[in-house]
């Protein structure tokens, strides 16, 4: 049986994102291969109590105070530098010969690196993430993080241990189409395109009670500029203008746009129709999905989307973004797409989206099957098995067949 060594920052079942992610990862490989995992000490007790089968190795790289107080600054690569100091040291103690290949699975972000190619080991990196650019037409909505961010993304590429880096990965796993574009020409060759966001498509069900008489619209995500709440919001304004009035708002999240929205919200009276919880359980998401009729995200830096796919896993038809993950997940048969060319046209196309769902509600109810059609094909956890399981098997097919430690 090969033997994987798979290295990841983050890997925890109980959290969200990368590290549920990375998780989803261990769990499908350790399967069918012999797992040694190298991960944060942090979630020790959380992958203690979820997993068996596998060489759990955790590594403590600097005191936890310390550590949440790098979290607070964003400083995760200094983290990440110092987590690979102390894999390293972990991997000579545990004889780096016995691993056939070393996959590393998180941080997911493109711009993170480390030079485990030293142990001469095919290395798989990803899937990756992140960099994904703001539409043009949408100048006005660049923040001083992202603004910082994208310097960081430049100069990044132009770092020697960097290039290093993907130069001796064989394979680089990526997300989307859109990160090639952060990745140097020459390595695109190596990338293969594997999103890996999943659904849990039995607790995300649909539900047949709802509302007959008021068609309720659920926002769910960040409260942020990039996340389009604002247009939504003025899109929302005009449908309300236009006699609506049969229609409900509810914006479930938190952020920095909260109180910007709540202000909107008592400026132009629309109380009646804005329901603002803030930040609710994910029981409270899933029951409030299983309630609705049309879930809207006009994302316009997406490049997963979970909340996306759990609204389509709960046959809710869905209004978002042409663009980034989201161009990827939604097809016209389950929802509505808009081209983000500037601010004024989505926010009239956002409008007309709604108020053709709102008006046609056979229309609804066909795209919302069809989402949970697709999301149990393409977005649960057993259709990404299937796709690691395969990705692992070629590759190991083109080891054995070359004999030499080059997969691609």
């Amino acid at each position: 049986m090969y033997q994987i060594l798979i290295v990841a920052y983050d890997c925890n079942p109980t959290r969200g994102s990368e590290a549920m992610f990375a998780f989803n990862w261990v769990n499908i490989l350790s399967k069918y291969y012999k797992v040694t995992l190298i991960t944060d000490i942090r979630h020790k007790k959380g992958l203690e109590s979820s997993i068996h089968g596998i060489d759990l190795l955790c590594c403590k790289y600097m005191p936890e105070r310390l550590s949440d107080i790098l979290c607070k600054l964003h400083a995760h690569n200094i983290q990440y530098s110092l987590f690979i100091k102390k894999v390293k040291k972990i991997i000579d103690k545990n004889n780096a010969d016995k691993f056939d290949l070393i996959h590393c699975l998180t941080p997911s972000g493109h711009y993170s690196c480390n030079d485990l190619y030293i142990y001469g080991k095919p290395i798989i990196a990803g899937p990756l993430g992140g960099g994904l650019k703001l539409p043009e037409g949408f100048e006005n909505y660049k923040t001083l993080k992202y603004i910082l961010r994208n310097n960081y993304y430049s100069r990044i590429r132009k770092n020697e241990k960097w290039n290093r880096y993907y130069n001796n990965c064989d394979l680089i796993l990526i997300g989307t189409k859109y990160l090639l574009e952060n990745l140097p020409e020459a390595i695109h060759y190596k990338t293969v395109e594997l999103f890996d966001t999943v659904v849990d498509t039995d607790k995300f069900a649909p539900c047949s009670e709802k509302s007959l008489e008021t068609v309720n619209i659920v926002y769910s995500g960040r409260l942020e500029l990039s996340k389009g709440c604002m247009l939504l919001i003025k899109a929302y304004k005009l449908l309300l203008m236009e006699g609506y009035a049969q229609s409900r708002l509810i914006m479930l999240g938190d952020g920095s746009q909260y109180g910007k929205i709540c202000k909107f919200i008592r400026e132009e009276k629309l109380e009646n129709y804005i329901y603002m919880p803030g930040r609710v359980t994910n029981s409270t998401v899933r029951e409030i999905l299983q309630a609705a009729d049309i879930f809207c995200l006009p994302t316009l830096i997406e490049h997963g989307g979970t909340s996306i796919l759990e609204a389509m896993s709960c046959e809710l038809p869905v209004v978002t973004t042409n663009y980034g993950g989201p161009s990827i997940s939604v097809t016209a048969e389950c929802g509505i797409k808009i081209d983000a060319v500037n601010n004024n046209q989505y926010i009239l196309s956002l409008k007309e989206a709604l108020k053709y769902l709102i008006d046609n509600p056979e229309e609804r109810r066909r795209m919302g099957r069809n989402g949970r059609i697709r999301v149990i094909a393409e977005y649960s956890y057993s259709s990404l098995e299937e796709k690691v399981v395969l990705l692992y098997e070629n590759t190991f097919k083109k080891l054995d067949k070359c004999k030499l430690y080059n997969i691609i």
